[in-house]
């Protein structure tokens, strides 16, 4: 299961979540009368969970969200996962507001955007300058934790189909991904924080996102036949552990998180009468 973020307009205040023992959390940031989606994770048979799921309702705007699911791995991979969990949507949005004070944001192509050009273009290029500047941020302050020892543990932001990297010389740690918040020890050898941020324009016949290793068709039909969105999430979750223990019925299953973020409510149409939007 890799990394994603939704993210929308900002605002000027956010509560940063509590430390907690909770491996998935949905938190409302604002006063909000409907749920807009779910997030689940269960542990695997391999021991302890270290995945860290969240679902922040009303980030940055009332309508706003901010969701991700981390991939913990290494011995105090559970620890890693779960302090990214905590503090990266506050640092990134203190990383968007303070793009936000001094005026300043640059497209593509390095060229300053002025005020005049349309405000969604505008905070995308705010939101994607911001998020790298969070990033290294947050990787910085699981380094300068002394009570965690990150040099072969971390959390994912990884991409799909991509070989291991190991150290020089070594036969470890053959960590699976490009990209990390700690492995401080491969961080000269491939690993890299920097995330790759894209966008896309949601359409009115969009329903919802969701973060899982099902193929879209699958998640969309489990989805829809969820009896309702805070109770789709531990759907997808119970269908992928089922999958797994079918296709691989001697290898141990892995930890399972899912974050389903709707953008609007469930309707009684079909599927096959939706566009559905889903990583």
């Amino acid at each position: 299961i890799s990394m994603g973020i939704c993210i929308s307009i900002a605002s000027s205040k956010i509560q940063e979540g509590k430390d907690g023992h909770e491996d998935a959390v949905f938190q409302r940031m604002s006063i909000i009368s409907n749920e807009i989606g779910s997030v689940y994770s269960e542990p695997g048979s391999k021991g302890l969970n270290q995945d860290a799921a969240i679902l922040l309702q009303g980030y940055a705007m009332e309508d706003g969200a901010f969701c991700g699911v981390f991939d913990g791995h290494g011995k105090i991979g559970h620890e890693v996962s779960k302090k990214v969990r905590n503090c990266l949507p506050a640092l990134l949005l203190g990383q968007k507001n303070a793009l936000v004070q001094i005026g300043k944001v640059t497209n593509d192509s390095g060229e300053r955007i002025d005020d005049e050009l349309l405000v969604s273009n505008k905070e995308f290029y705010m939101w994607k300058e911001a998020c790298p500047s969070a990033f290294k941020v947050m990787d910085k302050e699981i380094k300068l934790d002394e009570r965690l020892d990150s040099s072969c543990s971390g959390t994912t932001a990884a991409e799909p189909h991509i070989k291991r990297v190991w150290l020089p010389h070594d036969d470890y740690p053959g960590l699976a991904m490009s990209r990390a918040f700690g492995d401080f020890a491969l961080k000269n050898h491939g690993i890299i924080v920097t995330p790759d941020v894209s966008h896309r324009c949601l359409a009115s016949e969009d329903r919802f996102i969701v973060w899982d290793v099902l193929n879209n068709d699958q998640v969309a039909s489990i989805i829809w036949q969820a009896k309702s969105e805070e109770t789709a999430a531990k759907a997808v979750v119970d269908a992928a552990n089922a999958a797994w223990k079918l296709k691989f019925p001697s290898a141990r299953v892995d930890d399972c998180s899912v974050v389903c973020l709707f953008f609007k409510r469930k309707a009684t149409e079909s599927p096959d009468n939706a566009d559905l939007n889903c990583c």
